[in-house]
């Protein structure tokens, strides 16, 4: 996280979700990336906290989600994901402040989720991780997300799933204030 001008924040990553964060009246970025690990350890509601706790406001922050492995090449153990599954359906929307929550999460559940055998899952990590920041406030209309597959995409992108490489790709936020109108480029 920068509140700095002129500052640009880089990401590394393979078929992790590279998220990138701006606050469009504090001019603050942030950046983070999140594979089921970050995920099970609520990394974007702990980002998003440090942001208010630095002044932003939820209702300012526009966030992209770069290229991740998608839910047809990403295969996960039931029990790897069990307690986070729960956590971003039912119990979540019965605690729910809003019917704008419950409304959003009840479209985005069923693209969660395949179950391909009793033990095994394809997991939608961008779709889990939307519902995070769904449940942190944020409106799903805030949230733009490049659902091209890192897997599937071998000539655009570097996946570890698929060769077993240690190459990634990099993902970078940029602020400048522009003087001259007081606007903000990200």
């Amino acid at each position: 996280i920068t509140q700095e001008n002129d500052k640009s924040l880089w990401l590394y990553s393979a078929d992790c979700i590279p998220i990138l964060i701006a606050d469009t009246k504090t001019r603050t970025i942030g950046a983070c990336h999140t594979g089921l690990k970050g995920l099970q350890k609520n990394i974007l509601s702990k980002l998003i906290i440090k942001l208010e706790n630095i002044g932003c406001k939820k209702k300012n922050l526009i966030i992209a989600m770069g290229p991740a492995i998608n839910r047809n090449n990403y295969e996960v153990n039931s029990e790897d994901i069990d307690h986070l599954l729960a956590e971003v359906t039912a119990s979540k929307i019965i605690e729910s402040p809003s019917n704008i929550y419950e409304s959003q999460v009840k479209y985005l559940i069923p693209k969660l989720k395949i179950d391909i055998s009793p033990k095994k899952l394809l997991f939608d990590i961008q779709i889990a991780a939307t519902l995070q920041l769904i449940y942190t406030g944020i409106i799903k209309d805030q949230i733009h997300i490049n659902r091209l597959c890192t897997f599937s995409n071998p000539k655009l992108f570097n996946s570890w799933r698929r060769d077993h490489s240690s190459l990634r790709q990099w993902s970078c936020i940029y602020s400048k204030i522009n003087i001259e109108n007081n606007s903000f480029l990200i």
